[in-house]
């Protein structure tokens, strides 16, 4: 996760991974606490990937529940996807309003699942949720590289945290390549 994410991330152990469903069988993440007594530590976080919370998630086994369109999707790749609803509600200190990940995929099913390199792209955070998730999941498919169209959101927002990089989510992907090129030139990325 440190890998995609960056530092700081919530612990691997306040993350609990179950096989339910939502809206239209959809997998989904929430942030509501749960504790039991059988756990060491309250779980902050909640991902639901139905049938593939049964495989080993780190698996580049095709999972039917990915989300990006365009590619075969891995068991990994949903975890990728669900793990950015994570650092969402991490990093925002819950989901409210504009990036609620319910409101996002209820009113409008699949319509962001499919971001497609190229192009003019704004800040990420005029990006929604769940175009985001699947950025960080495209990315990741494709093999976590420096090349990758995506990297700029990975590296100047995704990964920024927590360094001295300034954490970049107002910029548009075109400042955000301007900003890597200068830490390319002076050897920092």
């Amino acid at each position: 996760m440190r890998r995609v994410f960056g530092l700081p991330f919530p612990y691997l152990d306040t993350v609990g991974i179950g096989d339910g469903l939502g809206y239209n069988g959809q997998p989904w993440t929430d942030t509501t606490p749960l504790f039991d007594p059988g756990l060491s530590k309250q779980l902050t976080y909640q991902i639901n990937i139905g049938d593939a919370a049964r495989e080993d998630l780190t698996s580049k086994k095709l999972a039917a529940g990915c989300f990006v369109r365009d590619i075969n999707g891995t068991v990994s790749d949903l975890l990728i996807h669900e793990m950015t609803h994570v650092w969402q509600y991490y990093t925002r200190g819950g989901i409210t309003g504009r990036f609620s990940v319910w409101a996002s995929s209820a009113v409008a099913p699949d319509s962001s699942y499919s971001p497609v390199p190229g192009g003019s792209w704004g800040s990420w955070d005029s990006l929604d949720v769940e175009l985001q998730a699947s950025i960080v999941e495209q990315w990741y498919h494709n093999g976590e590289r420096k090349p990758d169209f995506w990297y700029p959101y990975i590296r100047l927002v995704l990964q920024s945290r927590g360094h001295a990089l300034t954490y970049a989510s107002g910029l548009t992907l075109n400042e955000l390549n301007r900003d890597l090129a200068s830490l390319r030139v002076r050897n920092v990325d």
